[in-house]
């Protein structure tokens, strides 16, 4: 099972091995691709990802907490394998709809959401809007404002070069791009899965081509609007934040903490801005205490 094998060369102590199961769900028109890591008959954990990234980005997370939760990772609209939006609407109003539309199809309640860059935007403001559906939030790396720098790296690397004549080099184009942060075969196994091969033999990334182009504001949600939305989250909310970060500002960290009311932060060292990849390890043990306080006060 490689990647169980990957997890453990990770260092993540992994209760029992599983894998995923690949599933759709059509929902407001849409067709959906999730992942679903079995257990149904525990509380539901839906993950959602960052912009230009997949389902299998929580890969690990989802191996370390599927013995409480019955979790299931989800592709958002364009991303991964899920549809593209015919009328090439990627608003983060868009990803809202989609993700109420899909909680409602799975008839998922006493859901915790685990949202990573765009996803933890989606994330806490569905919980903003279905307070009585969701009981908690676990935010990674982002906020209602971001840094200038942290955002124009990663739109340079999303605008930047897109095809590549092999799969090796894309992962020593990633590589680069991370820092050496994540060792060339964590890499390898999670551009594997973020990329595909094109019919002439080259290599391109498995989303949207349309994302690839400037990013144009949503108008229903400016910096103003996402922070009304923070305040309005009334579940217990942890944000985590990488250390080496670029992206969230310690400062707009701790203003994230003091809007909502319970809020708890924690930092996780030897991790940029994808922190549950970067040091899953730390992640996992950033994060367990919040999951099992969650589960004790049911």
């Amino acid at each position: 099972m490689p990647l169980l094998e990957a997890a453990r060369a990770a260092g993540l102590n992994i209760p029992e091995p599983a894998e995923a199961v690949d599933r759709t769900v059509r929902a407001g028109g849409m067709t959906f691709h999730y992942l679903d890591w079995g257990n149904e008959h525990l509380p539901p954990l839906l993950f959602t990802h960052g912009f230009a990234q997949q389902a299998h980005s929580w890969d690990f997370a989802s191996l370390m907490f599927r013995d409480r939760f019955h979790v299931i990772s989800l592709d958002l609209r364009g991303h991964g394998d899920s549809e593209w939006a015919p009328d090439g609407s990627y608003m983060l109003s868009d990803y809202v709809s989609d993700l109420a539309a899909i909680v409602d199809e799975l008839g998922l309640d006493g859901l915790t959401i685990g949202g990573h860059s765009l996803g933890g935007r989606v994330a806490f403001v569905y919980a903003s809007q279905h307070t009585a559906v969701v009981r908690g939030l676990i935010i990674v790396d982002v906020g209602p404002h971001v840094s200038r720098s942290g955002s124009s790296r990663i739109s340079d690397f999303v605008q930047g070069q897109d095809e590549w004549d092999s799969f090796d080099e894309l992962v020593e184009h990633v590589y680069k791009f991370t820092g050496g942060l994540r060792p060339r075969e964590q890499i390898r196994g999670s551009v594997q899965r973020a990329a595909k091969q094109m019919p002439d033999g080259r290599w391109t990334w498995r989303y949207d081509r349309v994302l690839r182009g400037p990013r144009k504001p949503d108008p229903m949600w400016d910096t103003e609007k996402l922070w009304s939305a923070l305040r309005g989250v009334k579940c217990p909310m942890l944000l985590v934040r990488g250390a080496l970060s670029d992206v969230l500002s310690p400062e707009m960290a701790e203003s994230i903490v003091e809007a909502v009311p319970g809020a708890e932060q924690v930092v996780v060292e030897r991790a940029e801005h994808r922190v549950q990849g970067d040091n899953p390890v730390g992640f996992a043990e950033a994060v367990n205490p919040f999951l099992n306080r969650l589960l004790s006060a049911q």
